[in-house]
This record gives structure tokens, C-alpha cells and sequence, in this order.
């Protein structure tokens, strides 16, 4: 783990308590530099959380930050019926965290009206210390401490769902940056390996070095979102860089790691073509990726998009909706694009449209491998 400098470290005082909670606590606080260190009472730290917005994804990308933010440290609360899920789709709702929640394929396509793939996501954390213009994971670091007890409950929840073959962990924050301090990649990795389902680790990290020793016997995929080396600089201040995710994959995919990627999001920036053919070309000749999703820069109003970029090849919609932030015209442009640099170097390899339009399904037509009721893509529960 690097060291990280922050404002603010919010201790839970009456959640940390085993011996592994607080052990774990005392080496992510060995490389964390902080202001101040408060220790707080339970029912304080959940009132910051709700109080100060940090969580308040109404923002969206309008969430502006420089430097790290604060971090709380604390653990799950097993008595909250969120920690019970039953299949339900689990709306995000600030400072009541969820170790699992549930992605709905046929109410995404209802409400929403963009196809994706059922499954439960694990968390262990909420926030990020990268600050990429885009992200609404919110403006707090909270990282749960009591892992042990989140393995407990995963074994249940696989039990309990025998159908889910892939496990995406975690698109709520990027624990790779924390590792191996904090040690729930590592346990989780063990735990996989002695079944016959997959785990998949979600990543913008080149911190890798701790998994290549580990053996996973075949039973983790790791994905990194991928982007071209203008947004990567531009728009994902804190991450690592397009050399740095791509030497990252190389030395997991020589450690026996699968590898998958996600474009995404595609930020179409001036000149765009030219640096996505640079970047694709520079991945396939390092790496081998089984699968790769597209998805466009979506997920906010025009007000923030115009804040926060400026200067792109194209114009939002003038009615744009969460997952439609450019025409279909154009995303259709971007998609072709992509694919027909992809197939150059690997024909074979899967590919997938991310939380995209029937329409757009429809319109890339051969291009794709898959149709909206039966794709293969990076994180779908059958898709290990």
C-alpha cells in the first residue's frame, strides 16, 4: 500500500473490536498520514456520514475534490436487513452500507431501459482515494474492518445462490490501493480458490505486486478500466496510468490471473480515434484479455457535464437521460470504432456494450458477440 495522506481518519469506537479488526485498523493507519484522528462513537460517525454529504450522489460528478478525502474506519451492521439480501434490487442509501447488493437484469431494462446481466456485487468499501472527474462513489473512504466476518456472510450468500458463478468485488471503491494492509483481496482470493466459482477484482490500480504470489488455482479474473493516455491524465487524477494499468496486467496475466478490461468511461476528446488506437494497440501487445466491455461517459445532468468538460469532440444531447449523455449517432460511431480495432488484433476475444440501449444492441448488430438476453461480458454473474 502507498502511503496516503488525508485530511481527516474517523475511528468507530464501539463497532472495532476483535483482535483481527483492530490489528487490521493499526496497519492501515501505519500508512495513512492524517491532520487529525478522531475516535467517535457510533451513532456521531454515522451522523457525519449523512450529515456532511459526503454519500449524496444526487452531485454526481459534480463532485469536486482536491487531495484525498477523509476516511472513516468501522464495520458492517449485521443487524441492518440490507446485510440480508434476498434478490431485491438495494438501492445505495448513505451511511447504511451493504456487503452485498443485487443488480437486476429485468428492472434495469424496465426502469431504466439499458440491458445488463443479474448478479450480487460484494463490498467492503465505499469511496476511493483516486479523484477521477466522473466518479460518484462520494467524497469519503469508508473501509470495513471486519472482513472476517464479511467471508462468514459471503459463504452464506453463495450458498444460498448456487446459480452465480462470478462475483465482481468492488465497483463501490478500489481495495487494491489498500493492499496488503488491509488483507480482504488476499482472503478473498484463498476463498475462491477452494471453490468452483470465480472472483472477479475491479480495479483502476497497478498495486499488484501482493497477488502474484498467491495461489488462486485459476479462480480469479482481474478487470481494469481502461482509458486512452489525454483522460487518463486529464480526468483520472490519483489513478494509475495507462502504462502503469497496463504493466500491472501483464505481470498478473503472467502470474496466471485472467484478464478483462473496460473502456470506460469513453470520454471523447479531441482527436479521440487516434489515441484509443494508440491505447488498444499498446494493451494487445502486452496482454491477452478475455473480454472487454465498452461503455460512453454517461451518469450526469448537462450543468456538471458542461463544468466539468469542455473541450470534447462532441455535444451532450440537448435532452439527455442518465445513460444517454451523447446521441445514439454518436455512441453508435464510438462503438463501431472500438470494436473494429479490437477484432484487428483478436477476433475471437468477447466483447460487450456496457448498460447500453436494446437500440444500440440492435443497431451494432454483428460486431458484437451476444444479443441483450444472451451476452458474454466482464462482471455477469455466469460469466466466469
Amino acid at each position: 500500500m502507498k502511503q496516503i495522506k488525508v485530511p481527516i481518519v474517523y475511528i468507530n469506537h464501539d463497532r472495532i473490536n476483535t483482535p483481527e479488526e483492530k490489528n487490521r485498523m493499526n496497519r492501515l493507519l501505519e500508512k495513512i498520514d492524517y491532520k487529525r484522528k478522531l475516535v467517535l462513537q457510533d451513532k456521531y460517525v454515522q451522523e457525519a456520514l449523512t450529515k456532511f454529504g459526503w454519500y449524496d450522489r444526487t452531485k454526481r460528478t459534480g463532485q469536486k475534490r482536491e487531495g484525498n478525502p477523509n476516511i472513516v474506519l468501522t464495520t458492517f451492521d449485521w443487524e441492518d436487513e440490507r446485510n440480508k439480501p434476498k434478490g431485491e434490487y438495494q438501492e445505495f442509501i448513505p451511511g447504511r452500507f451493504a456487503f452485498a447488493d443485487f443488480r437486476d437484469k429485468q428492472q434495469l431494462r424496465q426502469e431504466k431501459g439499458v440491458i445488463c446481466n443479474s448478479g450480487y456485487e460484494i463490498h467492503t468499501s465505499f469511496g476511493c482515494i483516486h479523484s477521477c472527474s466522473y466518479c460518484h462513489v462520494g467524497n469519503v473512504l469508508t473501509i470495513m474492518l471486519d472482513v472476517e466476518r464479511f467471508i462468514e456472510n459471503l459463504r452464506s450468500l453463495m450458498e444460498n445462490n448456487p446459480w452465480q458463478r462470478l462475483y465482481k468485488f468492488d465497483n463501490q471503491g478500489d481495495v487494491l490501493t489498500l493492499e496488503p494492509e488491509y488483507g480482504a483481496t488476499k482472503k478473498l482470493v484463498e476463498l475462491f480458490s477452494e471453490t468452483d466459482k470465480t472472483l472477479m477484482l475491479y480495479t483502476k490500480s497497478d498495486n499488484v505486486n501482493h497477488l502474484l504470489n498467491l495461489d488462486h488455482k485459476g479462480q480469479t479474473k482481474i478487470c481494469w478500466t481502461m482509458s486512452c493516455e489525454e483522460v487518463a491524465e486529464k480526468y483520472e487524477t490519483g489513478a494509475a496510468s495507462l502504462e502503469e494499468r497496463i504493466e500491472a496486467a501483464r505481470k498478473c496475466q503472467d502470474a496466471g490471473y485472467g484478464i478483462r478490461f473496460r473502456f470506460s468511461p469513453i470520454i471523447p476528446v479531441k482527436n479521440w480515434e487516434d489515441k484509443n488506437r494508440d491505447m488498444i494497440k499498446k494493451i494487445f501487445a502486452a496482454v491477452k484479455p478475455e473480454v472487454i466491455c465498452l461503455e460512453t461517459l454517461c451518469h450526469m445532468n448537462k450543468k456538471q457535464f458542461n463544468e466539468l468538460f469542455t473541450g470534447l469532440a462532441y455535444k451532450p444531447n440537448k435532452k439527455i437521460s442518465e445513460y444517454e449523455l451523447f446521441s445514439h449517432k454518436t455512441r453508435l460511431g464510438i462503438y463501431k470504432f472500438f470494436l473494429e480495432e479490437i477484432q484487428k488484433y483478436n477476433p475471437d476475444v468477447k466483447t460487450a456494450i456496457c448498460l447500453e440501449t436494446e437500440k444500440m444492441w440492435k443497431d451494432i448488430g454483428e460486431l458484437l458477440k451476444g444479443t441483450p438476453d444472451n451476452f458474454y461480458c466482464c462482471c455477469g454473474a455466469k460469466c466466469a
